[in-house]
């Protein structure tokens, strides 16, 4: 299977066809990042579980909703020096968090 490109276009494209739907694309980030094996890239992942229970909340909003979010459906990473709840804040030493 061809991995999925994530730019706006290719997953906009893709989320109208019916193609690939928020929660396929998540898999797909957290396969890419596994096969990668431990780069140092990744200090923190939200559990997949929570991730794809969020997915499955953005696949039930109608086209108004998601309209109304222009990223909709995007995957995105958090630089590690951002608080965001329930994530370390590093600022990349994880000695910080």
């Amino acid at each position: 299977m061809q991995p999925a490109k994530l730019d706006f276009a290719s997953l906009r494209s893709a989320y109208a066809s019916g193609s690939e739907t928020p929660a396929t694309i998540v898999r797909r980030v957290y396969d890419r990042i596994a096969a990668r094996g431990d780069d140092g890239v990744w200090l923190a992942l939200r559990p997949i579980e929570d991730v794809l229970a969020e997915a499955d909340r953005l696949a039930a909003m109608g086209p108004g909703e998601r309209a109304a979010k222009p990223l909709w459906g995007l995957p995105f990473g958090i630089k590690d020096s951002i608080d965001y709840a329930g994530l370390p804040t590093t600022a990349g030493c994880p000695d910080y968090a």
